[in-house]
């Protein structure tokens, strides 16, 4: 039995912003990464307990990342979570889980 499927790839739109701008400074330290911008490009999102996002963000002219965030429900007060990343992706690369 597989569990739950993650969206269709969709455009950068309002909802997930809040959540990657919140692991910002996360991911920034962990990956090492020198940003010049840090924008959403595109993402999938899975509902579970929460939400889990996996997001296609631009880190420079033709620099990108793929980020997991974890986003739990709201009545638990807690702020989202940077769960995994990966490096060194283009523009074209698909989303995909991780």
């Amino acid at each position: 039995m597989e569990g739950p499927r993650y969206s269709q790839d969709c455009p950068q739109e309002d909802p997930i912003i809040p959540h990657h701008n919140r692991v910002k400074a996360d991911f920034l330290k962990k990956s090492g990464v020198n940003a010049s911008e840090f924008r959403v490009i595109s993402y999938t999102s899975q509902v579970v307990a929460g939400t889990n996002y996996i997001a296609k963000v631009q880190c420079g002219p033709h620099s990108f990342a793929h980020l997991k965030v974890y986003a739990p429900l709201p009545h638990t007060k807690k702020p989202a979570e940077l769960v995994s990343f990966q490096l060194n992706k283009s523009e074209k690369d698909q989303l995909g889980s991780f």
